[in-house]
């Protein structure tokens, strides 16, 4: 004999009744919903203020991606390759000219390139040091370089035609001066760091005497990256606020029933 199938409910008639008891067993367990939705929120809280807020671009990719397989095989070919760009700046104009000035720096960068994050560097310390090996020949160090060394080997390179290298080293007010290397890839909050240490290697390194800051494109990019993510998150926790607010003035109750 044909039997009778079950009556089946649609799927909009499933969720209005799975609505309807959680509707009514909110109305019957106020308190107990109340702390629940309370102890809710303190969790949230406490577990934002945990978060670090971070990408890294090459997440992105998928694994086999022919940019993150370059960007391995650069790294181990030649070592690491995002630029890293800084500022040395005297206070005086032209005081870098200082063989003593000018051996700190070399020094500095030198403290630098034994940081396994980083590449070689270069800043106008290099180019007087190498125009002065070419001029007087082997030297021991910077102790050996006085002022007229200095002094020539900067004429030298301008006689030489090197003015541009120098302009790109050197900044018009003749007081700061550019140091230029590389770190590897990694996330935002990884740049961050590595580029947070060095600077504060540098300073320790450098003494009072000489300001270094950040320059270039690594810290645009990191705070581009970082005041994205953390607008986002803020958004959120405001639209979430809006909504409750909105919903609390409709009921007339912050209490929302």
């Amino acid at each position: 004999l044909p039997r009778l199938r079950p009556a089946q409910r649609s799927p909009a008639t499933t969720l209005a009744g799975v609505v309807s008891r959680v509707m009514v067993f909110s109305l019957d367990h106020r308190r107990l919903v109340g702390l629940g939705a309370c102890a809710l929120v303190v969790l949230a809280l406490s577990g934002v203020r945990r978060l670090e807020v971070d990408t890294f671009s090459m997440d992105f990719l998928p694994r086999d991606h022919t940019y993150r397989r370059d960007s391995a095989a650069i790294e181990a070919a030649l070592g690491a390759y995002i630029p890293l760009e800084l500022t040395v700046s005297t206070a005086d104009s032209g005081g870098w000219r200082n063989p003593t000035t000018l051996a700190s720096l070399d020094a500095a960068q030198r403290l630098l390139e034994a940081d396994a994050e980083i590449g070689p560097t270069v800043s106008v310390a290099d180019v007087t040091a190498d125009v002065i090996r070419s001029l007087r020949g082997t030297i021991a160090g910077w102790s050996e370089v006085t002022g007229a060394d200095v002094k020539l080997a900067l004429d030298w390179v301008r006689l030489a035609g090197g003015d541009a290298a120098l302009s790109n080293l050197v900044a018009d007010d003749d007081r700061t001066l550019r140091l230029s290397t590389t770190t590897r890839m990694g996330s935002a909050a990884q740049l961050s760091r590595t580029a947070g240490r060095i600077l504060a290697d540098l300073e320790a390194a450098l003494g009072p005497q000489l300001q270094v800051a950040l320059s270039g494109y690594l810290p645009l990019y990191n705070e581009m990256i970082t005041h994205t993510l953390d607008d986002q998150v803020r958004s959120f926790g405001l639209a979430f606020a809006v909504v409750f607010g909105i919903i609390a003035v409709a009921l007339r109750s912050w209490r929302l029933t």
